[in-house]
């Protein structure tokens, strides 16, 4: 028995195009989807009443998140960072700034649930 452990080989998403075609096709698809659900969140009012009690709040989270989702799958363009390095990290910068503020929102959001629904004697 050889005393070399078993290492399988990773799979290069760049060099398998069938498989990279299928990633970024998913990717796509479920960020449209998103969108989608962002345009009839913001033309429905939301599914829930309480949307509307903040507005500021649950609209930035909305709206960032989707320019969050949207941008988010560039980062993986291998094309995207050899042309232009800089729109990739100017776009990476942008990216955890609108993550970090969506994020920030939904806590921000949901701790005012709680305020609510647990009112201080």
């Amino acid at each position: 028995m050889s005393s070399e452990k078993f290492k399988p080989e990773p799979i290069n998403l760049a060099t398998n195009s069938l498989a990279s075609i299928a990633v970024s096709i998913t990717v796509w698809a479920l960020a449209l989807l998103e969108v989608g659900a962002v345009i009839y969140f913001l033309l429905t009012g939301g599914a829930n009443e309480k949307f509307s009690e903040f507005p500021l709040i649950v609209n930035s989270h909305v709206l960032l998140g989707a320019v969050y989702l949207l941008m988010a799958p560039l980062q993986f363009s291998k094309a995207l960072r050899t042309r232009s390095l800089d729109f990739h990290r100017w776009s990476g910068r942008f990216l955890v700034s609108f993550g970090l503020i969506a994020g920030a929102s939904a806590l921000l959001w949901k701790s005012s649930f709680l305020t609510q629904a647990h009112p201080s004697n």
